[in-house]
């Protein structure tokens, strides 16, 4: 089970009242999964310390919002089938399947279950709402081997795919979800 008050912290965050699953306190920051119950639309979040309770801030909240785990400011967070970081003193190969890793992808199947930390692989549903684009340019969908959640990690999709052999070097890579796409400025180094 994901905690949804982490340690001695007294530190919930409600939104629309429903309890959000926290891994992360410190003075500045919360860092909170969207609870798997709620719908998209609009939100109420709220901080609530012990019993003090700040006030309720209004949110939008989306079937997807795709976004790459980066190393830096601008390179995507991927490995190669042999563990080892992608980096550019060992960029990923044209032709070569790596995976990358992502959050926000959407909806799997087999689906979330509440306050739980995925113990098998599900796959985003639908697969074809699922797309890549480096360079602006669409990746093959059969191209890409597996897009879903990392079993025994809470919050964290990976991306199986082989880079297609036309990839220019360190090309900007985006994802999506129904369309709606992971920020530009991300690259992935490949020679």
């Amino acid at each position: 089970m994901l905690p949804t008050v982490l340690g001695s912290t007294g530190v919930r965050v409600l939104i629309n009242n429903i309890p959000a699953n926290i891994y992360y306190v410190s003075p500045t920051q919360v860092n909170l999964l969207i609870p798997t119950s709620l719908s998209p639309g609009p939100a109420m979040l709220q901080l609530v310390v012990d019993s003090l309770a700040g006030p309720a801030i209004p949110i939008m909240l989306q079937n997807a919002a795709p976004s790459f785990f980066q190393s830096d400011a601008t390179t995507v967070l991927g490995v190669h089938l042999d563990g080892s970081t992608i980096t550019a003193a060992s960029p990923a190969q044209a032709g070569e399947v790596v995976v990358l890793f992502a959050s926000g992808l959407g909806p799997t199947n087999p689906a979330a279950i509440p306050d739980q930390i995925p113990e098998i692989a599900a796959s985003v549903t639908p697969m074809s709402s699922f797309s890549m684009l480096m360079n602006g340019v669409a990746v093959s969908p059969q191209q890409i081997l597996y897009a879903g959640v990392v079993p025994t990690f809470a919050g964290l999709y990976q991306i199986n795919v082989r880079l297609p052999a036309n990839t220019p070097a360190n090309p900007q890579i985006q994802i999506g979800y129904a369309g709606t796409f992971s920020p530009t400025g991300r690259f992935l180094p490949l020679q």
